[in-house]
C-alpha cells in the first residue's frame, strides 16, 4: 500500500483514496458479502423437516431500470424471467467448474454427467 500511495505508481488509481469515500465503498462491499452469504437452514421437529442444508436467502438478478438487484430467492424463482437468469447463470458457472476442474481424474465420472447434460 505504502508504494500505491505515490501517483507514480502503475496501481495508485486502482485505489480510493478519499477516505469518506473509500469506508463508504468498503460498507458497501460489506453489504453484498452479507446478502450473497446469507443463509437460513429449517429445522422443525414435530411437523417434520428436522433439519435441511442452508439456502440462501438473496439472489442477484438483473433489473431493466434498477441494473443489478438483490432480491428474496422466493421472489426469483417464482418469476419466470428472473428464474431464467439464475438457469442462465449456474449453467455458466457449471461450465466454469467443469473447465477448471476437468483435468483431475478424481472428478472424470462428475465432468462425464455434466458433459452429457450441457449442450454446447
Amino acid at each position: 500500500m505504502n508504494a500505491a500511495k505515490s501517483k507514480k505508481s502503475p496501481i495508485h488509481t486502482c485505489f480510493i483514496w478519499n477516505d469518506r469515500s473509500a469506508a463508504h465503498q468498503h460498507r458497501l462491499t460489506q453489504a453484498r458479502w452479507l446478502l450473497q452469504n446469507l443463509t437460513v437452514t429449517c429445522v422443525y421437529a414435530n411437523h417434520q423437516v428436522v433439519e435441511t442444508e442452508p439456502q440462501r436467502v438473496f439472489v442477484v438478478v438483473t433489473d431493466e431500470e434498477e441494473g443489478d438487484v438483490f432480491t428474496s430467492i422466493n421472489d426469483a424463482m417464482s418469476k419466470a424471467a428472473e428464474r431464467r437468469q439464475l438457469v442462465k447463470r449456474a449453467l455458466r458457472e457449471l461450465k466454469a467448474w467443469r473447465r477448471k476442474y476437468g483435468i483431475l481424474r478424481e472428478l472424470a465420472k462428475i465432468c462425464e454427467a455434466i458433459d452429457s447434460q450441457l449442450d454446447d
